[in-house]
């Protein structure tokens, strides 16, 4: 079932990936898209490096949500990398393509300048089905933790909070508020980078386990560190702010946890 699954997702995928590569080379041309310039007044390099990498960010945080049911953990090495290398990279690559041969920023009326109207509305039901349902399952996971140690407390059933989930996520795109993520993608990819650094550091270096804690002081301080020293970076467009914080707060973890955790995080 899961691989029958993954095979209707990976296809959908593919076939839009495909039929946008012939329709940009025999419709708009790929002259379009490797003479693109941006223009004035568009954000900096590190403002879309942010929104972008801070993307994926959020999906390795969120991935062991669904890759936790894996046989092996060298099924996950291995699955998780070409998935992200070949399919997520891949149809945003064509995205960013379309994007810059159309010059439609939006997903919608550029995909209907190529003629793909009817295609990428088939691939889009098809990649809901099999592919947002491991986001809406993992924002009802949020949630729960949201409400672990309150009244509400396994009072409120998954498949109900996943409903209530999908259902404001379409609410969401049909008033059209996807205009206004770009600040909410940018800040969250300020916020979010820090956390894979502690999880690395923790894991692989400190080695010595957090989960029984009620607060991991050392981790939150860090964490604060290296979100502010991601924001410095974004507002004076330096480098890529994501990569900057992530690995400040892997030294910084590393660091503040020999200094302060005796101190800090006693029994």
């Amino acid at each position: 079932m899961r691989t029958h699954r993954w095979g209707k997702k990976s296809e959908a995928r593919q076939i839009l990936v495909i039929a946008s590569a012939i329709a940009i080379g025999s419709r708009a041309g790929y002259e379009h898209v490797f003479n693109y310039v941006p223009a004035e007044g568009q954000i900096s390099f590190a403002a879309g490096s942010t929104s972008f990498v801070g993307a994926w960010s959020f999906g390795c945080i969120v991935s062991p949500d669904v890759c936790r049911y894996a046989k092996k953990p060298t099924h996950v090495a291995v699955g998780a990398p070409v998935a992200v290398a070949v399919g997520l990279f891949g149809l945003e690559l064509i995205g960013i393509m379309t994007a810059q041969a159309t010059r439609e920023s939006g997903f919608v009326p550029a995909t209907a300048a190529l003629g793909l109207g009817v295609l990428r509305f088939v691939c889009a039901i098809f990649c809901v089905w099999t592919t947002q349902d491991n986001n809406i399952y993992s924002a009802g996971l949020a949630l729960q933790n949201v409400l672990t140690d309150t009244r509400m407390e396994g009072k409120v059933k998954h498949a109900v909070m996943a409903s209530v989930i999908a259902v404001a996520a379409a609410v969401f795109a049909a008033v059209g508020a996807v205009k206004f993520l770009l600040p909410v993608t940018q800040t969250l990819s300020i916020l979010l980078p820090p956390v894979p650094g502690l999880i690395i550091a923790e894991h692989y270096v400190i080695k010595r386990s957090k989960e029984e804690k009620t607060i991991n002081w050392v981790a939150i301080i860090t964490w604060g560190l290296s979100t502010a020293i991601g924001y410095i970076a974004l507002q004076n467009s330096f480098l890529i702010p994501v990569v900057i914080s992530r690995g400040a707060s892997f030294l910084l973890y590393i660091i503040l946890s020999k200094v302060l955790d005796n101190r800090l995080n006693k029994e």
